[in-house]
């Protein structure tokens, strides 16, 4: 057990983050988008090991919206 896993389980309050991935958790079929996406995920042998596919996959379902990417899409769907 690493101490940041110890210092988490001796905390009393969970942060907003945490009890928001909780919630998700339940609402997402991780195990089958990791089937699905693990055949395209990369594998190097030499150099900066990748990220594991199950991070990955909730950095790019969990991250907000770029509002800004978004508005300039916007009035271009419609020509």
């Amino acid at each position: 057990m690493t101490f940041a896993e110890l210092e988490e389980q001796i905390k009393k309050r969970k942060t907003r983050r945490k009890i928001f991935l909780e919630k998700m958790d339940p609402l997402i079929p991780w195990a089958q988008l990791e089937k699905k996406r693990g055949q395209y995920h990369p594998v190097k042998a030499t150099g900066r090991p990748d990220d594991p596919l199950p991070t990955m996959l909730r950095i790019h379902y969990m991250q907000p919206p770029d509002l800004a990417v978004r508005g300039g899409l916007a009035p271009n769907l419609g020509t």
